[in-house]
C-alpha cells in the first residue's frame, strides 16, 4: 500500500451535468489530492468527455445503479472507500457530490487537515432520530421501486405493499435494532481519516445486516458506527447533535431550500463561512457563482 498521507482522497458521486462535473474536477486537481469518481449507471455522461486532471490522479469506480433512500447509496460509498483505500493511505477521505464545490483551495484544505485526526460527520437532532427510527427498526422492502415511482411522479402498487408490510411489522412488534446499538443519524457527506475509513470497511457485513432494507440508510450507518465505538466517538468533531453542517465542514442551507441552491449573490457568505465545501450548486441556474469561486480558488 502506498503512503499517501500527504494527500486528500475525494470520493465523488455524480450522475448528471457534465460541464459542472468538469469544473468540480478542475477545482480539486492538485498535487495534494486524488479523485475517485462514481458515475451512476443510469447517467448519460460519456466518461470519455470527463476532463482529466493535471496533477491529481483520477480513478473510476465500478458503476452501479444508485437509488435515493435505498441501500445502493451505502454500497456506492463503500465501493468508493474500498477503491481509495486500496490505492493508498490518504490523510482524509471526503465524500462529495457533483453538486458540491470547494470553498478553499487544495493547499488550504491540506494544511487545515494535515495534523488532524477528527471525524467530520454531521449529526441531526435527537428529535429527528426519534421520528425516523422506524426507518431502521422495520424492513423497508420496496425502496428501489418507490424511488422510481417518486422520481417519475407515478402511482405504484409498491406504495400499498410498503404500507401493508410496515403495518404487519408494527402489529408483531418487530424491531431489527439490537439492544446494544444506539442509532444515530445525519447527512451522508463526510470527511474521515484513514483509520476510521478502514474501520468502516472492516464492518461491511454488519452494515449490510442492519441497514439493508432500511429507508435512507446512508444517513444512519456512518454516524451509528462512529458513535458506538468509544475510541472513535471521542474523535467526532463538534459532537453537539444540533443539525449543524459545520460538523462535517460543509456549508448547507436547509432554511431556504431542500437544500438551497447557491447563487452569485451568496458569494461573500460562501467565502467567509470557514467551511471547506458547500452544496448545492446548479450550473444551469447560476454559472457565475461557480466561475467566481473558481477564480477565488486560483488566487
Amino acid at each position: 500500500m502506498t503512503d499517501k498521507s500527504d494527500k486528500q482522497a475525494y470520493l465523488l458521486m455524480a450522475h448528471n451535468n457534465l460541464e459542472q462535473l468538469n469544473f468540480l474536477i478542475r477545482s480539486l486537481d492538485s498535487e495534494f489530492s486524488d479523485i475517485f469518481l462514481h458515475l451512476d449507471a443510469k447517467s448519460k455522461i460519456n466518461p470519455d468527455e470527463i476532463v482529466r486532471p493535471v496533477s491529481s490522479q483520477l480513478y473510476f469506480c465500478d458503476r452501479i445503479n444508485v437509488y435515493w433512500a435505498e441501500y445502493s447509496q451505502v454500497q456506492c460509498e463503500l465501493n468508493l472507500l474500498r477503491l481509495a483505500t486500496r490505492i493508498g493511505k490518504y490523510n482524509y477521505y471526503h465524500l462529495i457530490s457533483g453538486m458540491d464545490f470547494p470553498l478553499k483551495n487544495q493547499k488550504e484544505i491540506h494544511t487545515m487537515l494535515r495534523n488532524r485526526n477528527d471525524i467530520f460527520i454531521h449529526f441531526t437532532t435527537h428529535k429527528n432520530v426519534e421520528l425516523t427510527i422506524p426507518f431502521v427498526r422495520y424492513y423497508h422492502l420496496f425502496q428501489k421501486q418507490l424511488c422510481v415511482a417518486n422520481r417519475d411522479h407515478t402511482f405504484s402498487i409498491y406504495k400499498v405493499f410498503e404500507k401493508i408490510s410496515i403495518l404487519i411489522q408494527r402489529l408483531i412488534h418487530l424491531n431489527r435494532i439490537s439492544t446494544d446499538i444506539v442509532i444515530k443519524k445525519g447527512a451522508n457527506w463526510f470527511s474521515i481519516p484513514d483509520d476510521f475509513a478502514r474501520y468502516v470497511l472492516d464492518h461491511q457485513d454488519c452494515i449490510k445486516k442492519l441497514f439493508n432494507n432500511t429507508r435512507s440508510p446512508d444517513e444512519f450507518f456512518i454516524q451509528t458506527l462512529a458513535f458506538n465505538n468509544p475510541d472513535y466517538k471521542k474523535r467526532i468533531y463538534r459532537f453537539k447533535e444540533d443539525d449543524s453542517s459545520e460538523s462535517c465542514l460543509r456549508h448547507i442551507d436547509w432554511m431556504r431550500g431542500s437544500p438551497y441552491t447557491f447563487t452569485i449573490k451568496d458569494y461573500d457568505e460562501l467565502v467567509n463561512c470557514g467551511m471547506i465545501f458547500a452544496r448545492k450548486f446548479d450550473l444551469n441556474k447560476d454559472r457565475q457563482i461557480i466561475l467566481k469561486l473558481m477564480s477565488h480558488l486560483s488566487d
